[in-house]
């Protein structure tokens, strides 16, 4: 009995901590090809879950635009 606790409880906390992380990201690759130029500009949003709270407002939209350095700045109103 104490022998398939104990595997129970090895178990359930390897199952637990496989999804903590301890502060360490993984390090995304980049798409390549990726075409900025044809994000920028106005975007609207086209669906929402109108029971979250902080939900508010109608047409949302999000406005990206090229900076000078080459940044990318993103307008949300």
């Amino acid at each position: 009995m104490f022998k398939a606790a104990l595997i129970a409880l090895v178990t359930l906390v390897g199952s637990a901590t496989a999804k903590i992380s301890f502060g360490f990201c993984p390090e995304p690759s980049l798409k390549s090809g990726f075409n900025i130029d044809s994000y920028l500009g106005t975007w609207h949003e086209h669906a929402r879950d109108k029971g979250i709270l902080f939900e508010y407002g109608d047409c949302t939209q999000a406005r990206y635009a090229k900076n000078n350095d080459g940044t990318i700045q993103v307008h949300n109103i």
